[in-house]
């Protein structure tokens, strides 16, 4: 647990001493690696895994609302869904809404182009 603090901490330093401090600036697997447990962030169509486990688990993946960094109405572009791939299959989750299954490995990303600065959030569990 003291080398992933080191690291996390080590990495964030190096990113704000570059410029590079906030989740815009940041690549999707870094953006969600400094997520907390059980959230993550997309910024671009890239897919992001979300769920690594051995063997088959309970799944739940919700898409947030989520609101526009901009609020001029040309800019207004509205929630974005989310598609979640898992077992071969791919499934679109719209925004405020959770999908269940099972599955060992899960990515997501966002089911359509994102305008420029958005970020869309979701969350995740496993049982």
């Amino acid at each position: 647990m003291k080398m992933r603090i080191l690291a996390t901490t080590t990495l964030a330093i190096g990113m704000s001493a570059a410029g590079m401090g906030t989740a815009a600036a940041l690549p999707n697997d870094l953006t969600s690696f400094f997520a907390p447990p059980g959230k993550f962030y997309l910024k671009d169509q890239s897919d992001v895994e979300i769920i690594d486990y051995s063997k088959p688990k309970d799944i739940t993946v919700c898409a947030s609302r989520g609101t526009p960094p901009k609020t001029t109405p040309e800019d207004n572009h509205g929630p974005i869904a989310l598609k979640a791939k898992y077992a071969g299959i791919e499934k679109i989750i719209q925004p405020g809404n959770c999908l269940m299954f099972e599955a060992k490995e899960v990515k997501v990303s966002p089911a359509e182009e994102l305008p420029e600065g958005w970020i869309v959030e979701g969350t995740y569990s496993a049982d």
